[in-house]
Parts: C-alpha cells; sequence; structure tokens
C-alpha cells in the first residue's frame, strides 16, 4: 500500500489545483463505508486508485476540504465557504434524529428569548409613539415620602399660568361612555382631554383635527374625536365621518377628527375623547383626580423642571389659607417610566430566565456535537492526513453548529409568534403597552444575532476538540475499531452537571413564586366574593347632569335588579376595593390639627345603604346607613384601622369628623370592618364611608349577589338596564372573584411564565443527563459484555450505571442550590409569606431534581444491565 504522505503528493501532481476540493471531499463518504466493510488497507488501496482515473470523475458530488497549503482568494474562501456548507447539510441530512432533537430544543430556547424580548422591548424599551417620546412627562400631586395622588383642577390651574420650563400642558381624565348611533349602544373607553394634549403628544389626527383651545370651554359645540380602531369597527372606516355627528352619554357631537392606527393614548384601550372643558378658575385643591402630562421645553433638563413645580407648590401653600391643603409637592416622572411602573425588573427577570433556558439547550446540543465528533475522529484524521487544514476543519464544525443554531431560531421564530398571542391573551391588563408587543424588525435582529452568538458558543469546543487530534492514534483507533474519548466524554458530563445546576435556579425561582402565590390566595380581602357579580355605570349624559336625577336612577337600577330571580341583594360604590380609591383630608373633633405636611390621608367611598351585606363586610360597632335617617347626609361610618388610628380604645360611634373648616361636621353611626385595598399583600387603608345620596358620583359600580353563577344573571341585569335608559352603556362586568384575582395578576402572570420556563429547563436537563449516560453505556457496551459474560451480577451493572449518573447530578444539584441562593435575591421584591431563602422550596426542588435525574439515569442503566454478551462478542 502506497504511504499516506506519499499519495497526498500524488494527489497533488496528478490531480488539477481548480479540482482538488472536489476530489478530496467526493470521495470520503465511500472511503468510510469501505473501512467499515473491508479494512482500513482495502479501503486505502481502493481510494488512490480513483486518484489515477480519468479527470472530472470527483464532480459528481459536492466537495470537501482543500489541500494544506493552499492559498486561497476571496472568491475561493468564499467558494469553500459554499462548499461547506453544502457538505454540512448532507452530513446533517444523514444524522436527522441529531438534527430533530438539536433542532428542538435550540427552537424552544431562542423562542422563548425571542418572545420574552418581544414583550420587553414592547414594554420598556419601544419608543413611545409621541413626538420626542423623552421629553413627555407626568405630574402627580404628592406629599412626601408615600403619598402620591391625581392632581387637583385648582393646581392644574396654578401649573398652566405659572410654569416656565413646559412648552405644553395637558389633562385628562379616564372615563367610559356610551356611544349610540346607528347600531346598539355601545361602551366604549376614552378620557375627557384639555386642548393642550396634542400639543404634549405632538400627534395630529389622520382625518381631520384636533379640537381648539375655544372648544374646550363650558357652553362650547359637543365634539368628539375617534380611535382609529374604533372608527374601522362601528363606522367601517368611512373617511366622510368628520363633521357627522354621533350620540355620546345620550348628546349628539360632531366628529372632528380621527386618530392615526398606531397612536395609543397614556392608557391602554382608549378609544374616544371629548373635551374637558375644565374652568380655568377652578381654585380647588381638595379634590384630585386629574391626570396630567407636559412636555418640556427644549433644552430644559428634567431637574430644573421639578425644581420649579416644586416652587410653584411652596408659593401656592402661602397664599393658601386651609392648613390642610398644605406640604403638597409636585412629582415629575418621565412618561416612560411612569407607564411601566414597577414591571420592568420583572420582565428583565424573564429574560434572564429564558437565557437560562437557551442555556440548558445549548449545553444538550453541544453534548450531542461534542460525542458525534468523536464517533467522526476516523474520518477527520483521514482528512487531516490528506492536506486538510485544522482552521478548515474547525470552520466545518462550526458552520454545521450554526446551521443548527439558525434553523433552530427560524422555527423559534414561528413558535414565539404563537407565544405571544398567548401572552398577550393571558397577561393581566394592569401590564402596560401589551398592544405594542409584537415581532418587529428589531426583533427579528436580536433573534438573529443570538441564533449566530449561540451557535458560534456552543458549536466552538465541539469544532476545536474535532479539530485537534492525535493522528497516529486516531488511525490505530480506527484499526481496532474503538475510540475512548475520555477527555470529551468528561466534557460532556460537566456539560450536563452545569444543565442540572442551572435547571435547580431555574425550578427553585418558580417554587418560590408558586409558594408565594399560594400565600395571596390565603389572604381574606375582608370582604366575599362568591356568587357577586360587578359591574359599571356612567352618568355623565345632560339627562344626570344633576345629583338628584343621578341618585334617583341609581336606586332605580338597584330596586329593579333586586326583583329578579336569585338576586339576593344589590348594593353600589363610586370605588370597589382592589379597582383604585379616593382620599380625603379630615379634622377630628376635638383633636389638634397637624402640622402642615403631616396630616394622615383616608381612603373614602360613596355607597348605598345595602353595600356592606351585599359584599359580605361585618359591622364591628353601630350601625350602616338607614336611608329612612332624616340625618342620612351628615353620617359616616369608618373602619377598624380609622377608629383604632383616631379613637383607641374610645367608642368612635357618636364622634365627629369634617373634611375642611368649610364643611360640616359628619357623625360616626358605625365601624365596619377592614377590608384589602388594591393589594391584598398590603394592610387595608384607613377608610370612611359616605351615603351615596349625599355626593352622588356620575360612575358607579354595582355588585349583585346572586345564589347562583354570577355570570348566569349578566344578560337578565343587562336588559333591565337597557329597559331603563337604553343609550346607557355597560362596563366591566366580571365576577368580584375575578377582581380579587386581577389585584396580584402580575404576580401570577410571572409565576406561570416561570412555571413553564422551569419546566422546558427541567426536560432540557433530562435529556441532557440520558445523553451523556446513553453515550457512556454505548462507549462501554464491549466492556459490560465481558464483564457480564466473566459473571458479573445485572444488578451490579444497573447500580454501577445509576451510580456514575448521580455522580453526575448530585454535584449539579449542589452548585445550582448554591446559584439559586444568589440568584434569588432578585426576586425578594416579588415574595411575599415566604423568604428568598425558603428552606422547604430548596429542599423540595433537591429531592424532585435527584428524583428526576433518577429516572433519566434508569433507561440507559437498564439497558446496560440487559447487554447480550455473545452478541456483542460476536459484533466486535
Amino acid at each position: 500500500m502506497m504511504p499516506p504522505r506519499l499519495a497526498r503528493l500524488l494527489i497533488l501532481l496528478v490531480v488539477p489545483a481548480s479540482e482538488r476540493d472536489f476530489f478530496l471531499g467526493d470521495l470520503l463518504e465511500e472511503f468510510q463505508q469501505r473501512v467499515r466493510s473491508e479494512g482500513l488497507r482495502q479501503a486505502n488501496a481502493w481510494y488512490w486508485q480513483q486518484a489515477l482515473r480519468a479527470p472530472g470523475w470527483w464532480r459528481r458530488t459536492s466537495p470537501e476540504f482543500a489541500p494544506a497549503g493552499a492559498e486561497l482568494k476571496r472568491g475561493e474562501v468564499m467558494q469553500g465557504i459554499v462548499q461547506d456548507i453544502r457538505y454540512a447539510l448532507r452530513s446533517l441530512r444523514k444524522n436527522r434524529s441529531l438534527v430533530i432533537f438539536a433542532l428542538g430544543a435550540l427552537a424552544l430556547g431562542i423562542g422563548a428569548n425571542t418572545a420574552v424580548y418581544s414583550v420587553v422591548r414592547g414594554i420598556l424599551l419601544k419608543p413611545l409613539p409621541y413626538a420626542e417620546p423623552e421629553r413627555v412627562l407626568r405630574l402627580w400631586d404628592s406629599i412626601p415620602p408615600t403619598t402620591t395622588v391625581a392632581v387637583a383642577p385648582g393646581n392644574f390651574a396654578a401649573w398652566e399660568k405659572q410654569n416656565t420650563v413646559f412648552a405644553a400642558l395637558g389633562a385628562y381624565r379616564e372615563d367610559g361612555f356610551s356611544l349610540s348611533s346607528d347600531a346598539a349602544p355601545e361602551r366604549v373607553a376614552g378620557a375627557r382631554i384639555t386642548a393642550g394634549m396634542l400639543p404634549v403628544l405632538g400627534v395630529a389626527p389622520v382625518i381631520g383635527r384636533w379640537f381648539t383651545a375655544e372648544e374646550d370651554r363650558a357652553g362650547a359645540e359637543p365634539i368628539v374625536l375617534l380611535g382609529n380602531n374604533l372608527w374601522k369597527r362601528r363606522f367601517g372606516g368611512d373617511r366622510n365621518i368628520i363633521g357627522k355627528q354621533v350620540r355620546v352619554d345620550g348628546e349628539l357631537r360632531s366628529v372632528v377628527g380621527v386618530m392615526p392606527p398606531d397612536f395609543r393614548f397614556p392608557i391602554d384601550g382608549g378609544e374616544l375623547w371629548i373635551p374637558y372643558a375644565l374652568d380655568p378658575a377652578n381654585t380647588d385643591r381638595s379634590s384630585h383626580f386629574l391626570r396630567v402630562l407636559a412636555r418640556l421645553k427644549p433644552g430644559v433638563p428634567i431637574e430644573t423642571a421639578r425644581g420649579e413645580m416644586d416652587g410653584i407648590a411652596a408659593r401656592l401653600d402661602q397664599i393658601d389659607s386651609s392648613s390642610m391643603r398644605k406640604g403638597w409637592h409636585v412629582l415629575v416622572l418621565p412618561l416612560r417610566a411612569s407607564i411601566t411602573g414597577d414591571v420592568g425588573p420583572t420582565l428583565w427577570l424573564l429574560l434572564g430566565t429564558v437565557g437560562l433556558v437557551l442555556m440548558i439547550a445549548s449545553a444538550n446540543v453541544a453534548n450531542l456535537l461534542l460525542a458525534r465528533s468523536v464517533a467522526r475522529r476516523k474520518e477527520i484524521a483521514l482528512r487531516f492526513s490528506l492536506g486538510a487544514s485544522r482552521s478548515r476543519l474547525l470552520r466545518q464544525g462550526l458552520i454545521e453548529s450554526l446551521m443548527l443554531s439558525i434553523g433552530g431560531g427560524f422555527i423559534g421564530t414561528g413558535l414565539a409568534t404563537l407565544g405571544i398571542d398567548v401572552l398577550k391573551n393571558g397577561a393581566p391588563g394592569s401590564i402596560p403597552r401589551l398592544a405594542d408587543v409584537s415581532i418587529d424588525p428589531s426583533v427579528l435582529v436580536y433573534t438573529v444575532v443570538v441564533s449566530i452568538v449561540n451557535g458560534l458558543l456552543f458549536g466552538i469546543l465541539p469544532a476545536m476538540r474535532g479539530s485537534k487530534l492525535d493522528l497516529n492514534e486516531s488511525l490505530k483507533s480506527a484499526s481496532h475499531g474503538s475510540t475512548t474519548g475520555r477527555h470529551d466524554h468528561r466534557i460532556g458530563r460537566l456539560l450536563a452537571a452545569s444543565q442540572i445546576a442551572i435547571a435547580m435556579v431555574v425550578v427553585i425561582s418558580s417554587g418560590l413564586m408558586i409558594r408565594t402565590l399560594w400565600k395571596l390566595n390565603t389572604i381574606d380581602p375582608g370582604f366575599q366574593t362568591g356568587g357577586r357579580l360587578t359591574f359599571g355605570i356612567n352618568l355623565n349624559s345632560p339627562k344626570y347632569s344633576h345629583s338628584p336625577a343621578r341618585a334617583a336612577f341609581v336606586s332605580e337600577v338597584i330596586d329593579k335588579l333586586r326583583t329578579l330571580p336569585a338576586v339576593k341583594g344589590v348594593g353600589a360604590t363610586h370605588r370597589l376595593p382592589m379597582m383604585g380609591n379616593s382620599i380625603l383630608g379630615i379634622d377630628i373633633e376635638g383633636q389638634p390639627v397637624p402640622p402642615s405636611g403631616q396630616r394622615v390621608s383616608v381612603v373614602y367611598r360613596m355607597i348605598t345603604p345595602d353595600y356592606f351585606s351585599v359584599m359580605g363586610i361585618p359591622m364591628v360597632q353601630g350601625r350602616t346607613f338607614d336611608s329612612r335617617d332624616p340625618q342620612l347626609d351628615a353620617a359616616v361610618v369608618v373602619n377598624q384601622r380609622m377608629a383604632a388610628r383616631f379613637w383607641p380604645g374610645e367608642n368612635p360611634v357618636g364622634k365627629r369628623i369634617r373634611s375642611g373648616p368649610q364643611s360640616p361636621w359628619l357623625s360616626v353611626v358605625g365601624v365596619a370592618a377592614d377590608t384589602k385595598d388594591n393589594r391584598l399583600d398590603t394592610d387595608g387603608p384607613i377608610a370612611m364611608y359616605r351615603p351615596y345620596s349625599s355626593d352622588p358620583f356620575p360612575s358607579m359600580t354595582l355588585v349583585v349577589h346572586s345564589t347562583t353563577e354570577p355570570t348566569a344573571v349578566a344578560g337578565a341585569i343587562r336588559e333591565e338596564i337597557r329597559k331603563l335608559d337604553p343609550d346607557l352603556g355597560i362596563t366591566g362586568m366580571t365576577p368580584l372573584s375575578d377582581v380579587v384575582a386581577a389585584s396580584i395578576g402580575e404576580r401570577s402572570f410571572t409565576a406561570a411564565l416561570l412555571g413553564v420556563f422551569a419546566g422546558m429547563a427541567l426536560l432540557l436537563a433530562t435529556g441532557g443527563i440520558y445523553g451523556v449516560l446513553a453515550y457512556a453505556v454505548n462507549q462501554r457496551t464491549r466492556e459490560i459484555g465481558v464483564r457480564i459474560a466473566l459473571g458479573a451480577n445485572r444488578t451490579m451493572v444497573l447500580k454501577q450505571i445509576i451510580a456514575d449518573g448521580m455522580r453526575l447530578i448530585v454535584p449539579g444539584v449542589l452548585a445550582g442550590a448554591l446559584g439559586a441562593l444568589a440568584a434569588t435575591r432578585l426576586l425578594t421584591a416579588l415574595l411575599f409569606g415566604v423568604t428568598k431563602y425558603d428552606p422547604a422550596t430548596f429542599a423540595t426542588t433537591t429531592a424532585f431534581l435527584i428524583f428526576v435525574g433518577l429516572l433519566a439515569c434508569y433507561v440507559p442503566a437498564r439497558r446496560a444491565a440487559s447487554v447480550d454478551p455473545i452478541v456483542t462478542l460476536r459484533d466486535e
């Protein structure tokens, strides 16, 4: 047989340089088959016989590697890359099980990253859809350090007149409107806005115009702006809609404009806007209900604006004779920060979690490629002996890993598209900017970058191991028919252990959130939710412009609904617990007025007499309101926290309070039990209740207590209200239990996502353990067969393989526990009733992962114990 080095030289001499790449690649597959069937000597002789055949024989199949020392020009380099890609495709096509597993694992990891990143970008990173959004600010009334409320109209009027740092200032109030046209009435979310809002946001209508300052005055012609979706849904996208009249809350209003499709008002879901018509001479600083936005003048920093606004607040304190209005400041925040709130840390946490999942998937694929590189050592040794450079072999390995990663990214993008729909449908309404979440070009760029970087990272180690080998040892192993690859096996075990460690971190994080949810769901909100249905009505139309008319209509609605079958009771309030609150400053008879800035804010609710019984809120002392009481308007009910705060150790019934020096005294007639407000994980507020008839609000939430499933009476309720007022829409009809669940919606959503990611991590890590052990068993099949043939006990073989797996699992679990101790610090703000180092969670997760690991070990261990020594030795 011709020596390999001489044969290589012969190829260089006989084969034209332009054809060497083709020649050296075309014969490789046939050569490997002959090595397996005939042995290395015969295959080598056959191989070099082909070298002396007529030119062109080697052109029929795809190319392989260039000879060592060849200097390739740019075009030849590109040709070589194309050749590598073609060979990689052919090679991967023959390893379909590897490709399917690798693409599946990478698609899960990259798809989850794409989906979560699209959420992060849409909510946190994507610019707000306004002109120069970094200059748009939100302003709040505030009493440091913690009290932040909506803006009083008197403060807003003063800010408009006195500020020098804002190019524009606008205010709005969220509202719901009953829209009537040729179709049935529809309840539409929207807002009452001032004329200054357009300059603040810098967005012009796509059809028509914005309204003017003259139209934003009491007595002006009634007009309306429509959202693009509402315009298309309700009016068929009629471009002649401008000037036409529609009925909003029973009043005819002329359409003056339609906003662009991508316009997002600072409140999600707004589709209709009307002028607020605020009185510029209003000096009321006690009622806080406005949301205020401002646009900074060019070049003015936000710190300057904050200083000036606090200066205006101080001047207002000096001229205001009411001490209860003193001590207020102005909180100035960037609009983006105000909209996103505290959701940012949660989203970054989720993105980090899916990054860990991708690491586990990549480690799995790296293990597969590493095992494949060991199995291909004879092939690679031959290529190397024929002149393939190490850099060329390294490039070939990286191209294969890149193709797998890019393929996984392509499939993952499809999965992410479906996942985003699921995320948006399952996400709580409190998460902002969900409408802006999508697979846009920047998300696709992110996916491509992640796929390429990931392919390089998980492919570099197998490629380096595959291109670095001992040629003599590899050729010797070819003749003996085995290759141990002990160093590569150790690397594989290290990768599998790292998967266990990462999965441990993800599963523990998920477990802590699940325990948090369980703790939250055991909290008593202070009222009953079973069998209760809630919905809202808005009495802003002209027919209810007077307080007596509103009070009479609400009373009539309650009386009608009480007559429905299965209805036990009906109550109403202007602010339902878990759905926001209103605050009011008070004076206590016989107690000194606190110093400026130290007054206690009290939550107040306007309620109907049956509210407490319908909500299941017990009276602790005294009584509730009686509609027959001639002094009803002067009565007030306080909760336990308020009684303990202002009258500790005393009976509060008969005590008197008032909302200010010019307000009448109110007598406490009862003490109600405390309820939670907004959040289950915080103490309930200091609260007081007033009878609705004393100050009828236009917006009310009704609660219907039924003896059946709450939604079963929804149709009858809608029909009764339609009979009373066909133009009146109903909003937010939902069981009261759903309202409470929504208060922990963000945590539930986070826990659900962490649970899904934990399941993915666990599945991939389990597959990694199984793969490593199955590969080890396959490599040791001859050894195990010989041992069994010599009398080894099959049970001992089973135990040995399982013990080998446990030596991989236990260090991974311990390392993961240590990593979790550091990682769970990021969860502190989300936890309730459980510490970040919760022993029960750590112990349960550790036991569970060890159990899952044992299951993954059992299958290859059982296969090892069932090796037939006769078959094994015959194959050898």
